[in-house]
């Protein structure tokens, strides 16, 4: 079904090889997942197989991608989503409706189906997806999971034979990570070829039928599934893989106090009229690592755009350092790391990135390197990956000497290895006496990393308890 022989590509703007001299063979109806370090080349081979790699990155290959019999290249671009449905790392860059409905309709009219045909695909992929409470949203008032769920529904609904998944579960919480696992299982009953780049691991050992290791553009070891489930976790951690079972978040009631530097006293807020955030309190203490949890939807990005002041309160006050609802000050003492980073990152290179604002920027070259991003201080940040432009902001919001930071999935495109090394930061941060917020569904990271953890519920605070170690 897909066959890549002897291919090396390259970016242009960046003459390194992102892969090197790869083959691979994937059968018709297998579920194939590709894992390994961020920055090894897994989202490479997901655009290579889906046609963006030439067509969109206009890179340089040499070898070929053969998707059943035909090389990717004499495919016209417009009629590869028929043959391969792809969801990207950041599905808000694949939509272009403005309605969840008319994004689902959006590839079955553009390949010309009847609209009976068209509306029975729209029902039907928005139930496998559980986007069927969506269809009337705006895309621009979804989370960064309902869009995840949405991107899957509009690519059901096309019907291809390959299904391409670039870290499909970085924004999914953990029921929704349930209902993916559901739904892969539904497309390899229906006998589709799915390719999967992933760092989490834990929901597909029972899926998939081979688990293929990348490091540096190459494919250097697979397991099956059986294997890798059988690993001990410290030969895991050696490849720096995530481990393949989910720890277990043990808590108290009884939370330390610590010196506040926020104070949320019943904030409110609304998008045109509909609540989002309801009567919310909390405090935030000084060298706290808080992890904020609840279901995509629930008004966890929103509350942290309002405490740093990128949103006002619709009532309620927000106190920092002994002033109310300063919102210009929030904004310049609180860094907020965005669950989608382009839109953050502005300089030609990544040590020019890190130097912009920085308060000592004789240090910005060290505080790269112990982001373990040194060997890539010369690339532009468009050339990153997910997870090492989450890292290059991190970088920044150190360099700025930030009082508190505000990180939105900041383990979204990050492998074991780099998630601990996350870890680690943060720790020597929370030690400097920073408070930490970070929105997360991770819980290898949230229990390995945090000190408190908040769930929310339909904008309301619904637990706050103490992580125990």
């Amino acid at each position: 079904m897909i066959q890549l022989e002897k291919v090396t590509f390259s970016y242009n703007g960046d003459g390194l090889p992102v892969i090197h001299d790869l083959s691979l063979s994937v059968d018709k109806g297998e579920c194939v997942v590709i894992t390994g370090k961020s920055g090894c080349g897994k989202t490479t081979i997901t655009r290579l197989i889906n046609g963006l790699a030439t067509h969109f990155y206009n890179g340089s290959l040499s070898g070929r991608v053969i998707i059943n019999g035909v090389d990717q290249r004499d495919f016209p671009f417009w009629s590869i989503g028929r043959r391969v449905g792809a969801v990207l790392q950041d599905p808000s860059s694949q939509f272009f409706a403005e309605k969840a409905a008319d994004e689902i309709a959006f590839g079955c009219e553009n390949y010309g189906m009847p609209r009976h045909e068209m509306m029975k695909r729209i029902s039907i992929a928005a139930e496998k997806s559980s986007s069927s409470q969506l269809l009337d949203k705006s895309l621009f008032h979804l989370s960064s999971g309902q869009q995840q769920c949405l991107a899957i529904a509009s690519i059901y609904a096309v019907n291809p034979d390959v299904y391409v998944f670039d870290e499909p579960s970085a924004n999914l919480d953990s029921a929704a990570v349930e209902r993916l696992s559901q739904l892969i299982s539904v497309l390899k009953n229906e006998g589709k070829t799915i390719i999967i780049a992933e760092h989490r691991l834990f929901y597909l050992t029972h899926l998939a039928d081979r688990i293929l290791y990348m490091e540096n553009g190459q494919l250097t070891r697979h397991f099956s599934s059986a294997e890798l489930r059988a690993a001990e976790p410290a030969k895991l951690e050696q490849l720096g893989l995530r481990f393949a079972r989910l720890p277990r978040i043990r808590v108290s009631e009884e939370i330390q106090e610590k010196e506040t530097v926020i104070t949320i006293d019943r904030l409110n807020f609304s998008y045109k009229n509909v609540p989002v955030i309801h009567d919310f309190c909390l405090q935030i203490g000084k060298g706290e690592i808080i992890a904020l949890r609840g279901p995509n939807g629930a008004g966890k990005t929103t509350l942290a755009k309002l405490v740093c002041g990128l949103l006002k309160q619709k009532t309620g006050n927000i106190w920092f350092r002994n002033r109310m609802n300063d919102r210009n000050q929030r904004r310049k003492q609180i860094f907020f790391v965005m669950q989608h980073t382009d839109s953050q990152l502005f300089a030609e290179s990544a040590l020019e990135e890190v130097r912009l604002n920085a308060k000592k920027p004789e240090k910005a070259e060290s505080i790269l390197a112990s982001y373990g991003l040194a060997p890539f201080k010369a690339s532009h940040p468009s050339t990153l990956s997910g997870g090492q432009k989450q890292r290059l902001l991190l970088a920044v919001a150190e360099s700025m000497d930030s009082s508190i930071l505000i990180l939105d999935e900041p383990t979204s495109g990050l492998d074991g290895e780099t998630m601990r090394l996350l870890a680690e930061r943060l720790r020597v941060l929370a030690a400097r006496g920073k408070a930490i917020l970070v929105i997360s569904h991770d819980q290898e990271f949230i229990a390995s990393t945090c000190t408190r953890i908040i769930h929310m519920e339909q904008g309301k605070k619904i637990t706050d308890k103490a992580i125990i170690r």
